[in-house]
């Protein structure tokens, strides 16, 4: 079969390269990877759970397909608790009427909220009953765990260039997220700098409250298990920072308590700060030159544990066009 005889290169090991890699190796594929750092980036950072934004994508009805995988993936997954996936009710708040989004109907559990689950001072909200909530760094050593099983081959080293991966490989797939900026002279690229706090609270909090505002802030809390609890955030558009801001901290720790009180006396164990990879809009498309061919997957935004699965397939049908 010319699947076991194909080599695939991917580019980047977060959890688009590594989720694209797994589903290019369960499909027969011989896949490397190559990644400049392995556990100092965005996805062990995140503060992740399944709700994906409207602009991820240039048309709905992608976003739909994308999101819709990936739910289904994340959902199944929840069952082994090795995965780092669990399910919790999510409630996004606002002070105005949103639109529902375009993946309503294909999400079992989406709803609007009533008026005994909106919080003060807020007149609109949307929930979905039970929704995936990923602990990023249990689920990517998951899928590491996962690639491992199927032998493939991690090398840490830094792609300078397209010719110089296509040297190596004539079929090659970028997922080099906020890289691609330099890797493809993609200027539509840019970092977007995310702070989040760590706490521990002994209060029992089994919701993800978000609130739907526009600006450099966006309030979420999210709890993981025993207590701890992902506390957010920002979007800083442009911003190469990733030193955690403690003026930040103490504003995002106010936002969070006042919109949840069950967090007052919540120990602080952590900060992070990363770079989303933002872009108007996913790159999800092949190019072909003349070394070989390139199949790019980035500029998923905030939105990539979103969208991953549903990626990592429409990666796997363009390698199967590009061999046909």
């Amino acid at each position: 079969m010319y699947r076991q005889n194909t080599n695939v290169l991917v580019l980047g090991a977060g959890v688009i390269g590594l989720s694209t890699s797994l589903r290019l190796v369960r499909a027969g594929y011989k896949v490397t990877v190559w990644a400049e750092h392995r556990k100092a980036i965005t996805s062990y950072k995140a503060g992740a759970f399944w709700w994906p934004s409207e602009s991820a994508t240039e048309h709905s009805e992608e976003l739909i397909q994308l999101s819709k995988e990936t739910f289904s993936f994340l959902n199944a997954l929840s069952s082994d608790k090795n995965t780092g996936i669990i399910c919790h009710k999510v409630l996004g708040l606002s002070m105005i009427k949103q639109p529902l989004p375009s993946w309503h109907n294909a999400i079992p559990g989406f709803r609007l909220a009533n008026q005994q689950e909106l919080k003060a001072g807020y007149h609109f909200g949307q929930v979905i009953e039970q929704t995936p909530v990923i602990i990023p760094e249990m689920f990517m050593l998951w899928l590491e765990s996962e690639i491992g099983k199927r032998k493939i081959t991690i090398i840490e080293h830094k792609a300078n260039s397209i010719n110089e991966a296509l040297a190596e490989c004539s079929l090659v797939i970028n997922c080099t997220g906020i890289g691609a900026s330099t890797l493809c002279h993609d200027q539509g690229v840019r970092p977007m700098s995310g702070q989040l706090l760590q706490v521990i609270t002994k209060n029992k909090l089994d919701t993800v409250l978000f609130i739907d505002e526009p600006g450099t802030e966006k309030t979420h809390i999210i709890p993981y298990t025993d207590g701890k609890v992902i506390l957010g955030g920002t979007r800083f558009l442009d911003d190469w920072n990733t030193e955690p801001d403690y003026n930040i901290s103490a504003k995002i720790l106010q936002r969070c308590t006042t919109l949840e009180p069950k967090l007052v006396g919540a120990q602080i164990i952590g900060s992070t700060r990363a770079l989303r990879p933002w872009r108007s809009a996913l790159r999800l498309a092949t190019e072909t030159l003349d070394k070989g061919t390139i199949i790019h997957n980035y500029g998923h935004g905030g939105s990539g544990y979103s969208l991953f699965w549903g990626c990592a397939n429409e990666v796997l049908k363009l390698v199967e066009q590009h061999k046909s």
